[in-house]
């Protein structure tokens, strides 16, 4: 399902090197600033999995 497989939060570099800004791309609120791409995937991952188990459950 497309409604599934959407992910609400991205990420998007910033000036500095290794920088990124998270944000909900449903509110365009930026949730945070991470330091590293492994950083960046890691938080992505926990907040795109929430997202999901709260549709599901929800």
């Amino acid at each position: 399902m497309a409604e599934e497989t959407a992910k609400r939060y991205a990420a998007a570099p910033l000036e500095t090197a290794d920088t990124y800004r998270i944000s909900d791309t449903w509110t365009g609120n930026v949730i945070g600033v991470v330091k590293g791409a492994e950083a960046m995937r890691r938080r992505l991952d926990q907040l795109n999995a929430e997202e999901a188990l709260r549709r599901r459950t929800g």
